[in-house]
């Protein structure tokens, strides 16, 4: 075990590789949540969406969410098959993810999926990693000055 799907494309970092129901945005008032908060910013094939909250007890510090809308992709099989290479790319990089975190605080992340054609692997994993640097980017700003709002990140 401990292998990625294609062998040396992942490098492993330290930390648990789950993703538990527990971390999955499934909540109807945190999902809207995310969406009303309006900070975001694209990396094509995805648009991420995302909103720092209390953590109540017990609480995960990052919850996660992939979209794909039937718009872009009609076939089910299509959608399922994005949704789960997102999920996978997330699984191996969320320790990377949780350290952007703030103590006492939740990341509320959400993707949607802008494109119409289905994307491979490596796409994927391409996509979260830049996210996860545009991501970074955003929450050191956040950091800095906590009174200002979270405003678009769009570049």
């Amino acid at each position: 075990m401990g292998e990625s799907l294609e062998s040396g494309t992942v490098p492993m970092e330290k930390g648990r590789f789950t993703f538990p129901k527990s971390e999955k945005l499934c909540l109807r008032d945190e999902i809207e949540a995310v969406f009303v908060s309006r900070t975001s910013f694209v990396n094509y094939p995805v648009r991420t969406l995302f909103v720092l909250t209390e953590r109540a007890d017990g609480a995960p510090r990052l919850k996660f969410l992939i979209s794909v809308p039937k718009k872009r992709l009609r076939h089910a099989v299509d959608r399922n098959r994005v949704k789960r290479l997102y999920r996978e790319a997330f699984r191996l990089r969320k320790s990377a993810f949780e350290e952007l975190v703030p103590e006492g605080k939740t990341l509320l992340l959400a993707m949607v999926f802008v494109s119409d054609k289905v994307c491979t692997f490596s796409e994927a994993q391409a996509s979260v990693r830049k996210a996860l640097s545009k991501l970074t980017d955003a929450l050191r700003d956040v950091k800095s000055d906590p009174t200002e709002p979270l405003s678009d990140v769009d570049s």
